[in-house]
């Protein structure tokens, strides 16, 4: 009986240390391996750029060449491997 408890115990525990793991994605961000940490096996545009702090206004995002919406970076998600460009335009005079 002792036995019984001691691993329903051990399987609560057990449960809770894999909830705290967090999943780490590893991806190609501007041509430069980046590993991002979060506890999802995707992370959206909007996601990424937050995790980053780009703040830029005007940024070109494509992910493994394909361009992606200002309207689309909260739905577009990057998973593990992708080639992730973003790129930062500006103007000058």
């Amino acid at each position: 009986m002792l036995n019984v408890y001691f691993l329903r115990f051990f399987l609560i525990i057990f449960a809770f240390y894999l909830s705290q793991l967090k999943a780490i994605m590893k991806i190609t961000l501007n041509n430069k391996i980046e590993i991002i940490d979060t506890k999802r096996t995707s992370v959206s545009v909007a996601g990424l750029l937050a995790i980053k702090n780009f703040t830029f206004e005007l940024l070109i995002v494509r992910i493994n060449g394909a361009l992606i919406k200002k309207e689309n970076y909260s739905t577009a998600n990057i998973v593990e491997g992708d080639d992730v460009q973003i790129i930062h335009v500006f103007g000058g005079g």
